[in-house]
């Protein structure tokens, strides 16, 4: 079996946010690798459920990582803290159906330096 050695940089820095308002359409959030360490959403509708679906990458050709599902008119949040989950190719939010305002809150990734023995 082989080893790996992991050096982490510890980065003691409060999370940005980008805030959205997405109405039946999707949008790149973010172009460049992120740690996102939580989001906070609401669906606008009164009557319908709302979807989004959460990729690893800049459009809907990337990875889902997760869907969110909001009843009408609920709200909802996650916080995914203290290491968060990495998106190496950005972060894309398509709303399916319905408007979905919020934000999401995350750092820049500053890269990980791996080595690997055996």
């Amino acid at each position: 079996m082989s080893q790996v050695e992991l050096d982490l940089d510890v980065i003691d820095e409060p999370a940005d946010h980008i805030e959205f308002d997405l109405n039946g359409t999707g949008k790149a959030i973010t172009n460049f690798a992120i740690i996102l360490y939580g989001w906070s959403m609401y669906n606008v509708s009164t009557t319908t459920l709302a979807t989004v679906n959460v990729y690893d990458g800049t459009d809907t050709s990337g990875s889902i990582v997760f869907p969110i599902n909001l009843a009408a008119n609920q709200s909802g949040r996650d916080w995914f803290g203290p290491g968060g989950i990495w998106f190496r190719n950005g972060l894309y939010l398509n709303v399916t159906a319905q408007e979905i305002k919020g934000s999401v809150f995350y750092r820049r990734h500053h890269g990980h330096q791996y080595r690997q023995y055996g």
